[in-house]
């Protein structure tokens, strides 16, 4: 039996966003699902309900509401991550406590690295977070200038190009991580893996049946 919950086709459901794009199910038969909206909806599969919620009103937060909530996942410690335009979040149900990641916003995917780091998609780059500490890197790919690293802490940039490195193309399309330490760049020529620990790169093109 399917059953639908907000769609458009439901009358009388006093619901006007119908747009979804993160849905994480964050304890047996609890649901949440997020999108354009400035908060959560949480579907209950046992009793059919929904209930509107706001992270900041469950735990007593005085936060921004957030908006456009792209990416809401649980990691293996059962913690959960929701990342939105203003602002990325990790919160633990268990102990019913927030934590709020300052400077990290317009988030739009969010992937358990480890059990110490989180990669974390924005619309200005990608950022590899310590769980614990706060602190990141940011990975920049840019349209001409190849691959900008920033490090807030030191408050310097590894600047990546064709001249300086086997980088194939100074045009980055898209950056993401894999399932293990490394990131994957879409290229004008091709794709590239750069390994931090080695700081080396591997490039995918054609001539290798690309």
């Amino acid at each position: 039996v399917w059953h639908s919950f907000m769609s458009s086709f439901e009358k009388n459901g006093g619901n006007k966003n119908h747009i979804f794009v993160t849905l994480c199910e964050v304890e047996p038969g609890i649901i949440w699902a997020a999108g354009y909206s400035s908060g959560i909806y949480q579907i209950n599969k046992r009793t059919l309900s929904v209930e509107y919620i706001t992270p900041s009103s469950l735990y007593g937060v005085n936060i921004r509401p957030d908006k456009y909530i792209r990416s809401i996942i649980k990691t293996a410690d059962d913690d959960i991550w929701s990342g939105g335009y203003y602002n990325l979040k990790r919160i633990d149900l268990k102990r019913k406590t927030l934590r709020l990641y300052p400077k990290l916003n317009s988030i739009t995917s969010i992937l358990e690295k480890d059990s110490k780091q989180m990669w974390i998609g924005t619309a200005t780059g990608l950022y590899l977070l310590e769980k614990e500490s706060g602190k990141y890197q940011l990975y920049i790919g840019t349209s001409g200038s190849g691959l900008l690293i920033y490090d807030p802490e030191k408050r310097t940039f590894t600047h990546y190009h064709r001249d300086n490195c086997a980088l194939i193309s100074n045009n980055i399309y898209t950056i993401l991580s894999d399932t293990d330490d490394d990131i994957i760049m879409s290229t004008e020529n091709g794709l590239s893996s750069y390994y931090p620990a080695e700081k080396l790169f591997h490039n995918w093109t054609k001539d290798q049946g690309l």
